[in-house]
């Protein structure tokens, strides 16, 4: 039995996706006196913010191992972080292909972030291939938000001061996430981990990453359980 859950809701792996629908791709203009698009330099801007900022916090929270925490009202419970689930945390996606069709494994985006060498042509932003595909400005928007926040969050995460009060576990008001943690001006869902036979190991995984306060009613269930974290620990694997 998971510490969290009362009731049994579906955990989500961590690698689902969805089918291929036609995905709604903006027109791109070209900076004055450069051959490359306007847009490409924007997407590589965020990559490079990314490489500099993020990734590195990001490697320095999973290399700490399994983040424990509990609280007033909810018993322990452990979140892993998993390479695979950067890109997606921070809005992106990488693909074999530069078309972006087939995806690839996606803990080659962070790899490629820290050793220097992503395939930046074979990267887009995430949402397009799900089975309720966004616009390219709604998925843009989305990740120059997680951008701005990412490093931020994954150093918060790292801290060993989680339990001074200020950061909370919440019942999801959303029906892809079991749990949100965080604060005021960011939250992270939380699904259930599973193994490779698709059955729930009892530990959680990030899968969403938002810009906005974790009591809101976008992130909390009406009536569902709040909770100060009052103890937080990192355990190596």
């Amino acid at each position: 039995m998971v510490p969290w859950a009362r009731e049994r809701v579906p955990g989500l792996a961590a690698d689902q996706t969805g089918g291929r629908p036609s995905r709604t791709v903006a027109p791109l203009t070209y900076l004055q006196g450069n051959s490359m698009p306007e847009e490409e330099t924007s997407k590589n801007r965020l990559l490079g913010q990314l490489a500099d900022e993020a990734a590195p916090a990001y490697r320095n929270l999973y290399s700490r191992g399994i983040l424990l925490l509990s609280g007033e009202d909810c018993d322990e419970f452990g979140i892993l972080f998993p390479k695979r689930c950067f890109a997606h945390l921070c809005g992106f996606e990488l693909f074999r292909d530069a078309s972006h069709r087939i995806p690839d494994r996606q803990e080659l985006f962070l790899n490629g972030l820290l050793k220097g060498d992503l395939p930046r042509s074979r990267v887009d932003y995430s949402g397009s291939h799900t089975h309720r595909p966004q616009s390219f400005e709604v998925r843009r928007r989305h990740a120059r938000q997680k951008t701005g926040i990412a490093r931020m969050v994954f150093d918060r995460l790292a801290s060993d001061q989680l339990d001074d009060g200020t950061m909370y576990a919440v019942d999801s008001a959303k029906s892809s996430v079991k749990i949100f943690i965080g604060e005021q001006e960011w939250s992270i869902g939380l699904g259930l981990q599973l193994n490779s036979k698709s059955e729930k190991t009892g530990l959680y995984i990030p899968v969403s990453m938002v810009k906005s306060n974790v009591l809101s009613k976008e992130n909390a269930k009406a009536g569902g359980r709040i909770s100060v974290i009052t103890h937080a620990e990192h355990k190596l694997i």
